[in-house]
Parts: structure tokens; sequence; C-alpha cells
């Protein structure tokens, strides 16, 4: 006779296999509010406003493509954005949320998240953040420091050097 608690076992660890996704504590939308949050409680808009020049900071609207949306709702369309990807993109590691980890109790080629245990352990965020190509190892593309160096000041008008930045921090369209 079968023994209930092991095939009950058994089935959430296929389960879990399956749609590891799933379980993760936050989903896009959470994502949204917390980069709200956290661009409304730093020093974003001043810096905007005092050190770029853009008088209405936070509210500036930027236009890409066919939309139109302030700095702050582009801000959380990143955190809705960040998490792009599939259950295969989760599988077989080009999922980029494996990228968003830094352990500063451990030294740098070991500090990032080390789980699933099928996969090799993933680069520390600060490692990952200065990589020029993130494309060739994750979905949702390339939106490295370099990237985001060479972008800014590519111009000498504020306006449109703030328009670079939008186009190097934006996610893919919907």
């Amino acid at each position: 006779m079968r023994n209930p608690t092991v095939s009950f076992a058994l089935w959430c660890l296929l389960l879990a296999l399956l749609y590891p996704p799933t379980a993760y504590g936050l989903n896009e939308t959470s994502h949204e509010i917390v980069n709200q949050q956290a661009a409304k409680g730093s020093v974003v808009d001043q810096a905007l406003k005092q050190q770029l020049g853009v008088g209405s900071g936070l509210d500036a609207l930027l236009q890409s493509g066919g939309e139109r949306n302030s700095v702050l709702r582009w801000i959380m369309r990143g955190g809705f954005r960040e998490d792009d990807g599939s259950n295969w993109d989760f599988v077989i590691g080009r999922y980029r949320p494996f990228r968003h980890f830094h352990d500063p109790l451990k030294p740098w080629d070991r500090a990032g998240f080390s789980s699933p245990p099928w996969l090799r352990p993933f680069e520390s965020s600060l490692r990952w953040a200065q990589r020029p190509n993130q494309t060739l190892e994750a979905v949702g593309g390339s939106f490295s420091l370099l990237n985001a160096r060479n972008s800014f000041g590519s111009s000498g008008n504020r306006v449109e050097n703030l328009q670079a930045w939008h186009r190097l921090l934006r996610r893919r369209r919907k």
C-alpha cells in the first residue's frame, strides 16, 4: 500500500520543479510599488531638479516610441519588467532575477545567487551591473553601468541627456 505522506511530498516536489517562478514572494505589481516608494524616498527628484536642471523632477514627461510617461512611471515600469522571463529562462539560467543578489560577507566571486542546484553560481549583482553586454547571459536587454555612463552626456542638452537615460533604463516594450 502507498504511503500518502510520501506521495504528497513527491507531488509537491514535482510542482516546485515545474513551476518555480510562481513561488517568489513579490509579483510584478509589488515591484512597481517598491520602485515607486524607493524613488519618492530617494534624492532622485532633487537630483533631477538641481543637478540636471529638469524642473519637474520625477514628474517630468519622457517620450519613448508611442508612450509618454513621467520619470516616476518609467521607474515603476522598470520594476515591473525587470523580472521578465519564462520558465525555460529559469531552467537554463537566463532569468534576470538570478543576478539581483550580492552577499557582502562573501568574496565577490562567490557573492551572487547560488541556487538552483543544477546551475552554476551566479555573479554578484555588483559585478553583473558592470558587464557591458548582459544580453549574452540573460533575457531583457543590456542595462549596464557602462552603457549608462556612455549614454549620459552624449548630448549637451539636459533634456536630451535625460531622454538618453530613459532609453537606457526602460525595459522592453509590451
